[in-house]
């Protein structure tokens, strides 16, 4: 086991995927992801007003094996049949930290 194996292994118990995770469909694969806890549901939408568009913001944390090539910024990625778009895509350890965003009028 080299040392990237063991930082795996130790993200798998550190943030207990098991029981934190929910699974999605991510571009036709089912995978764990983590996401983003928000305690306010309104913090996940921004009003645009200039555009007249709601953006709603979808940001999960998925471990790197598991997406071994990470999403372009500005590619397009469907989640459980709904279409986004990468708005971040940030390396956090051995984690992907990744933040999608939807348009949707009002």
């Amino acid at each position: 086991m080299n040392l990237k194996d063991t930082f795996v292994k130790d993200a798998e118990t550190m943030l207990n995927t098991d029981e934190f995770a929910e699974i999605v469909n991510w571009d036709g694969k089912d995978i764990k992801v983590i996401p983003e806890s928000v305690s306010d549901p309104m913090k996940n939408l921004e009003d645009i007003s200039t555009n007249g568009l709601i953006q709603k913001r979808y940001k999960v944390f998925v471990q790197e094996a598991v997406l071994p090539n990470p999403p372009v910024i500005g590619s397009l990625v469907e989640i459980d049949g709904e279409h986004y778009t990468i708005d971040e895509a940030e390396p956090s350890g051995t984690m992907l930290e990744i933040t999608c965003i939807k348009g949707e009028g009002r």
